[in-house]
């Protein structure tokens, strides 16, 4: 009779979730955003997390708690729209997100059911 390794097992479900946090977590991209007030008013809310380059070259990213008439606001840094050089948002795919973690789990399945390695008791 042969059982499948429970050490084998468990480290194949750990690397399975370790893949899967890190898929989650990569599935975002940067967007360019016009830097006007109207294009920011409108692409740019709470809770969004930006890159903002200013005119001296300074990168600064944080997450915006408020959009004002002429600057964003973090927790511990205001931009004005006027020192903007370049503003990005980092927006998360939803759907790549899913279906990656989807594929994986089907990988995952396929991998599991078809027998793999095998232990071999003596008995």
């Amino acid at each position: 009779m042969y059982l499948s390794t429970p050490n084998k097992l468990w480290r194949q479900w750990i690397a399975m979730v370790m893949v899967v946090v890190f898929v989650v977590s990569g599935c975002s991209s940067l967007h360019m955003v016009a830097i006007t007030a109207e294009d920011i008013g409108r692409d740019v809310v709470s809770g969004d997390n930006v890159v903002v380059q200013t005119h001296d070259g300074t990168q600064h990213e944080f997450k915006v708690a408020r959009v004002s008439e002429n600057a964003l606001l973090g927790d511990d840094v205001a931009i004005n729209f006027s020192d903007m050089a370049k503003l990005q948002v980092k927006k998360n795919d939803t759907t790549k997100t899913v279906l990656l973690v989807l594929g994986i789990v089907a990988v995952a399945v396929a991998t599991g059911s078809s027998g793999g390695d095998r232990w071999d008791p003596g008995y």
